[in-house]
């Protein structure tokens, strides 16, 4: 086990999973990082207390779909990703308009976590309204 990426409750769409004996599920190591990235990226800055968390992609909500936009995501996913102390480099960001709903845009992240030379894939997507 990689004690720095650590270990946490499983988060399955903001509800905490449980496990076959009534406990909380756990996530660790690789899959504990890709669930810290998403649930920073998923949080408004300022949501919680500690004001620098999360991420400012709800500013890009409603807006007009264009190269500028796709631009501003890429940003706003870089700024938060350097929040993350557990994340070495940001490998490559990767943000591209779904070709079947034209709300929706594709993010494709590759990062390498600390202490490990084996990128981390993070692909999901982002719903412009």
């Amino acid at each position: 086990m990689n004690v720095q990426l650590g270990k946490d409750i499983r988060i399955d769409d903001g509800d905490i999973v449980w496990s076959n004996n009534q406990d909380f599920a756990i996530v660790s190591d690789e899959s504990n990082l890709w669930q810290a990235i998403y649930n920073r990226l998923f949080t408004n800055k300022g949501e919680y207390s500690v004001t620098a968390y999360g991420s400012e992609l709800y500013k890009v909500y409603g807006k007009k779909r264009n190269d500028f936009l796709l631009s501003r995501v890429k940003g706003f996913i870089v700024e938060c990703l350097k929040q993350e102390p557990r994340i070495k480099n940001i490998n490559t960001i990767e943000v591209t308009y779904n070709s079947i709903n034209s709300y929706q845009v594709d993010i494709n992240i590759i990062v390498t976590p600390i202490n490990s030379v084996t990128p981390l894939n993070l692909v999901f997507d982002y719903f412009l309204q």
